[in-house]
């Protein structure tokens, strides 16, 4: 991965790798979406991500393939991570965006701003949605 982007030339065999133990049925996992068999994007459901602990779970690692970008693919993915949170018993689900630019994406989708923190040394801001 490079940043929220997935770099093309990844091949299954080394996404599957690099996520393995994440897919499961219990957090942590990880869906990846697939275009005739290649790697377009995944998403993550995670207990943490690095950041306030009080707050679970986490939507982390969404990135999609810049030539597959706003054709849906991260809505799907977004959509699987929320669903299956939801199925797990959670009541809401939580994300933190780097870069503000990309808050406008989340909050066409529904999640709303609860605030900011640190991560890495970086100001970020938290997102929530209901599920």
């Amino acid at each position: 991965m490079l940043g929220n982007q997935w770099d093309p030339t990844t091949s299954i065999q080394e996404v599957t790798a690099w996520c393995h133990s994440w897919l499961n049925e219990e957090i942590p996992l990880a869906y990846i979406a697939l275009d005739n068999g290649l790697p377009i994007g995944m998403c993550s459901l995670e207990d943490n991500d690095g950041i306030r602990t009080d707050l679970t779970p986490w939507l982390c690692d969404l990135c999609v393939v810049k030539s597959y970008q706003n054709k849906g693919g991260g809505k799907l993915l977004i959509t699987a991570v929320k669903a299956k949170a939801k199925a797990l018993g959670f009541h809401q689900l939580y994300l933190f965006v780097l870069d503000v630019a990309v808050m406008g994406y989340y909050h066409a989708l529904g999640w709303d701003n609860i605030g900011e923190d640190l991560y890495k040394g970086h100001k970020v801001n938290i997102m929530q949605i209901d599920l």
